[in-house]
């Protein structure tokens, strides 16, 4: 209990001290989101909003609400709140893959200690808030509550349209795990799949049908242009989406040189098929995000690919030097072994 209490309390020190010295920080999208803020507050006109961003209404919705008249401020604690909570969601998240505490322990300084967290944890932006409800909801897919799953997923597309990706890996899983089985596996998938598929993209194409008017700033369409953009010139965007993915992927690439997928088929078949299922609709929004017209790269595309990345990087590196001799110590160091 009591070295449960301190990973939790370390936890959240961590998450609120790497989120202050970029608190309220502003990036390009700030002023479309505090836009729509004051648009709910009565501020601005309708005409004056992004299409794009009035369709996530959330965050700029409950930034509005709250009683401060800053409004950078209100983003901010909305969203280290958010960060804070997703977190300590994970820990029981990870503990459903993980054989030790010490495991437990290195995948969540790898989620703490990353570049999401003081660059965007406390930022005027809705990425916190989208990957609070991506936390939710493959909690509720690994369980296989899909009804919960399709409710967190419904509110989540309110934040981010990213949330939809889980919705996508529900699918996935599903047949994955009817596949090459009695016909009453797939009439059970074929009850499930209008839920977990239905209301989320309702809600997602309802929200902006309901912003249809306004003028479209950005276009979600691929381009090869814009793909020769984000390879060709390094920026800000390519130290981030580096550091995002580079600290796990490296674990896992010194797991593989060691012992090859041994520690991938510790995973039971449901954790298998789970991670497979995400891991693949993951990576196909991360290229997606990277060849659209008019977005950058940067580290938040890859923030949500933590819910499948970290538990794989744990247990593929759980025997090598860099865990045992670094990662491991330091963290049962910060956040106590039980």
């Amino acid at each position: 209990m009591i070295r449960r209490s301190r990973l939790v309390w370390v936890v959240v020190l961590l998450t609120v001290v790497l989120g202050l010295p970029r608190f309220g920080r502003h990036t390009p999208d700030s002023r479309r989101y505090l836009a729509v803020a004051k648009y709910f507050r009565g501020e601005v006109p309708r005409e004056r909003l992004s299409r794009a961003f009035a369709s996530r209404p959330l965050v700029s919705f409950l930034a509005a609400r709250l009683p401060p008249a800053n409004l950078d401020f209100n983003f901010a604690v909305i969203n280290i709140a958010a960060t804070v909570v997703a977190y300590l969601l994970f820990i029981p998240y990870l503990k459903r893959f993980v054989t030790s505490s010490t495991e437990l322990n290195v995948g969540m300084l790898m989620l703490v200690v990353s570049i999401p967290t003081p660059n965007y944890g406390s930022s005027v932006l809705s990425d916190p808030v989208g990957f609070l409800f991506v936390v939710i909801a493959v909690s509720f897919l690994l369980n296989e509550q899909y009804v919960r799953m399709t409710v967190a997923i419904s509110l989540g597309v309110l934040a981010r349209e990213s949330l939809l990706t889980v919705a996508l890996a529900s699918v996935i899983d599903l047949v994955l795990g009817a596949w090459g089985r009695e016909a009453k596996r797939w009439k059970r998938v074929w009850t499930i799949l209008p839920l977990v598929s239905v209301p989320p993209f309702a809600v997602f194409l309802g929200v902006r049908a309901y912003f249809s008017d306004l003028p479209a700033y950005l276009w979600w369409t691929p381009s090869l242009q814009g793909f020769i953009r984000n390879i060709s010139q390094p920026k800000l965007g390519w130290i981030t989406f580096l550091l995002t993915l580079g600290p796990p992927l490296l674990l896992c690439v010194a797991g593989f040189r060691q012992s090859g997928i041994r520690g991938l088929q510790a995973f039971g078949e449901r954790q298998a098929r789970f991670l497979l299922s995400l891991t693949v609709v993951s990576v196909a929004y991360i290229i997606y995000s990277n060849i659209i017209r008019t977005s950058y790269m940067s580290g938040r595309f890859g923030w949500p690919f933590y819910t499948a990345l970290i538990p794989i990087a744990v247990r593929m590196g759980n025997g090598t030097a860099l865990f045992t001799k670094w990662l491991g110590p330091l963290s049962n160091r910060l956040f106590g072994v039980s």
